[in-house]
């Protein structure tokens, strides 16, 4: 499957999207996941790529799916998320508008129109922070309404799934839940010279299962940081191959 170049926080050279067994799962889930009222979610451990994978996913389907993220914010309360939907959706309101009316107004945007009738998908990203919160409830009660046809997404971090599975009535919804774990060390191998080869092309298996053991334990999150410092004192070093010594450095560097 083709996709835009990943963006990473250290922004290292020469990256080419790599698709893990977890993000080949999510991708595969995509088709029948975005369809008029289906929930569906995207957990797991931090720095596995979940809202990459997701993201890539839907610019892969753009031309039937109108994809719309939302962020949780640290303390996500029912009324901050309707009023980031409707600010994103372009929906009018006040500073003063109830949740319950935003609600009602919102009904009448989140289906397809004769202007763009593109499925609308909404994504809500970092999920996990809605815990004890009433945002997960009204999501639903969105997407099931008679007046609506979209579909709906959760991707969360560590603890979002427990906090899916503590609302009975949204978790018996999901369509086909997908978990993101950390790379296992045959997939270390097989990715990393695919994600970077200029960097890890030729490199010995057991360099890499050292370097993950050490420092990114199957996190790609990690992974990019360390490759973006590797880069950087080979660069500086004007060596030209990965060898332990320029790991070490990497480690240690800033």
């Amino acid at each position: 499957m083709s996709a835009r170049k990943p963006q990473h926080r250290d922004n290292p050279e020469g990256v080419e999207a790599v698709w893990t067994r977890s993000a080949r799962k999510a991708d595969h889930s995509m088709d029948e996941a975005v369809m008029p009222g289906r929930i569906n979610c995207y957990t797991g451990a931090a720095g596995c790529g979940k809202t990459f994978t997701v993201t890539q996913a839907l610019l892969q389907r753009e031309e039937k799916v109108r994809s719309i993220f939302l962020g949780c914010p640290d303390i996500p309360t029912m009324r901050s998320l309707l009023r980031e939907l409707a600010e994103r959706i372009g929906v009018k309101f006040s500073l003063s508008t109830p949740a319950h009316d935003l609600t009602f107004l919102l009904r009448d945007h989140l289906r397809p129109t004769e202007e763009d009738p593109r499925l609308v998908c909404i994504v809500v990203d970092e999920c996990q922070k809605m815990r004890s919160t009433a945002c997960p409830e009204v999501m639903r009660s969105l997407v099931e309404h008679d007046s609506t046809s979209f579909s709906l997404m959760f991707v969360g971090g560590d603890g979002a799934r427990a906090v899916l599975e503590g609302e009975p009535m949204l978790w018996s919804r999901m369509y086909r839940p997908v978990g993101f774990y950390p790379l296992d060390t045959d997939e270390v191998v097989e990715m990393l010279p695919v994600y970077c080869p200029s960097l890890y092309e030729g490199v010995k298996p057991e360099l890499l299962e050292w370097i993950d053991i050490e420092h990114c334990q199957g996190r790609f999150r990690d992974w990019s940081s360390f490759t973006h410092r590797a880069q950087k004192v080979l660069k500086e070093s004007r060596r030209r191959k990965l060898t332990e010594q320029v790991a070490r450095a990497a480690f240690e560097g800033p």
